[in-house]
């Protein structure tokens, strides 16, 4: 039904690949997945979870994240794939404290 991941950068997470599938969109489903992520890595030790998105930022806001300046990325985080060059320019960076 659907899928969510968060990599691990030493005291801040990334979170990834939150995808639905079509026919299960709009049903809580991703708030619940995204959710337990959350708890999960706050219990590990992570107190900031980030993501990049170049079309769910109204979405993620719902959940609660902010959109911040890219100037404000920890540098822990620039080791991911999606800061050396996965995403585009474009995206935009919304953390969330645990």
């Amino acid at each position: 039904m659907g899928v969510a991941g968060v990599e691990a950068y030493e005291y801040v997470g990334l979170l990834r690949s939150v995808a639905i599938a079509p026919t299960f969109q709009r049903r809580g489903i991703g708030k619940l997945l995204v959710g337990r992520l959350l708890e999960e890595v706050r219990q590990r030790g992570i107190g900031r979870v980030y993501l990049l998105t170049t079309t769910a930022s109204d979405y993620f806001r719902l959940l609660g994240f902010k959109a911040e300046s890219m100037k404000n990325v920890p540098q822990a985080l620039h080791a991911s794939a999606e800061f050396q060059g996965a995403c585009p320019a474009s995206a935009v960076l919304m953390p969330m404290a645990l």
